[in-house]
């Protein structure tokens, strides 16, 4: 009635049915079980710590089935590099479609994941909870305060969708009033509506009380002439101190235009007439002085030689960035116009005269508005952020009979025009 002994070779507590004993007492080495799958190894026995070592350590007819050490897989279905949390399986090795990683937010969708790039699209690109945040995508908007349609670049905020009073636009310099913005228009005031910047043009340099703006220089080669207020009243110039425009009077020859003087002027007049044979042409260092005063926003009208003069001596030291020379072959004309370029300065006109002048030569970015017999009569130009008005002679300004006064036809519509563009 002795029992029976299993010998346990490996030691682990378990034996096998290779050796037996029967014995009353179990002899040295001998166990009473005999369930032990592998006995040459002391880690395999009946409810011992599964491993993943391709090894059945408990024995229970499986090979590193829930192994201690094995991992849980998570499903890959959209080849991401990034699996779903919740379609996972804990194995030791790695199953078709299924990796480490579960932290897929949609794995349906190859373009979610979480190294993915944030996008405006209404979607949590990136899995961190949120949509649409911190977008690679977004625009920058700026505060509209004043609500004129022009942002302050100091207040800005990242989003992917326009926010209530923001604007994509960063150009206001002045967010608190909506009269002033780039597109204002700019009035003589010493302030700067339009964001351009406060050039001398709305400055006081000169500290006389006066802005360059209600400022104009009307400077003669002929030391007397009857087109500006010299010791009488002219209807042109009556015209522009309606406009609340001082009037400061020079003859050339005693007067250098260099920077100083324009700096200090809004409005420069220069009427070319020269009958007395005084010597009027610019200097090349007075036509750079005014090449770079209508450049920073200067306003310049220029008046040529009436019939008598042909001379190009000043026309051609005008500088040439302003598209006009003259053609020293003089040929005599007058007359009047009925034809006219459409511009504000021709608004109104339904006739105009003169009686002959310079013979100009006319290219970019001049315009000849008139042309009287087919000779450019007058013409502008804009250059930087100046203009330039010139009239070939003096005779819109001065009638022939009338002395100061202007009384052919629209040309004090004209001049009315003129002084208007250029203040504008």
């Amino acid at each position: 009635d002795s029992p029976t002994w299993y010998y346990d070779i490996d030691e682990d507590g378990y034996g096998s049915t290779f050796i037996i004993a029967l014995e009353c007492e179990a002899p040295l080495g001998y166990v009473s079980s005999n369930t032990d799958c592998d006995d040459t190894k002391p880690t395999v026995y009946p409810g011992a710590t599964e491993y993943c070592n391709n090894l059945d350590n408990d024995c229970n007819g499986d090979i590193d089935d829930n192994a201690v050490d094995a991992f849980y897989w998570y499903a890959d279905l959209d080849r991401d590099d990034f699996g779903d949390a919740t379609d996972s399986i804990y194995q030791c090795d790695q199953p078709f479609s299924y990796i480490l990683d579960a932290n897929d937010c949609d794995d349906g969708d190859s373009d979610i994941h979480p190294d993915a790039e944030e996008l405006c699209n209404g979607r949590d690109d990136n899995c961190d909870g949120a949509v649409d945040n911190d977008t690679i995508d977004f625009l920058v908007y700026y505060l509209d305060a004043d609500e004129d349609g022009f942002g302050d670049p100091n207040t800005e905020i990242e989003d992917c969708e326009l926010p209530s009073g923001y604007v994509i636009d960063n150009t206001d310099c002045n967010d608190t009033d909506a009269l002033i913005h780039p597109d204002a228009e700019e009035d003589c005031d010493g302030v700067d509506q339009n964001c351009s910047g406060m050039n001398f043009y709305e400055q006081d340099l000169n500290s006389d009380g006066e802005l360059a703006c209600e400022t104009s220089r009307w400077v003669r080669n002929n030391f007397a002439n009857n087109t500006s207020p010299y010791s009488a009243s002219s209807e042109s110039a009556d015209l522009l101190l309606s406009m609340g425009i001082t009037i400061s009077e020079a003859y050339h020859a005693h007067t250098s235009i260099n920077q100083a003087l324009l700096e200090n002027t809004g409005l420069y007049i220069h009427h070319g007439r020269n009958s007395n044979g005084a010597i009027g042409a610019y200097t090349n260092a007075e036509a750079n002085a005014i090449r770079t005063w209508v450049y920073d926003g200067g306003r310049m009208l220029y008046i040529g030689y009436d019939s008598s003069h042909g001379a190009c001596e000043i026309a051609d030291s005008l500088p040439s960035q302003f598209g006009v020379s003259c053609d020293p072959n003089y040929i005599g004309w007058s007359g009047s116009s009925t034809s006219f370029a459409a511009h504000s300065i021709t608004s109104g006109l339904t006739e105009i005269g003169g009686n002959g002048g310079d013979n100009w030569v006319v290219s970019a970015p001049a315009e000849t508005l008139v042309s009287v017999n087919g000779n450019p009569f007058v013409v502008v130009s804009e250059y930087g952020d100046g203009k330039v008005v010139i009239v070939s002679n003096q005779w819109p300004y001065l009638n022939s009979g009338s002395g100061y006064r202007i009384n052919f036809a629209d040309n004090q519509v004209l001049v009315g025009n003129i002084w208007q563009w250029l203040l504008d």
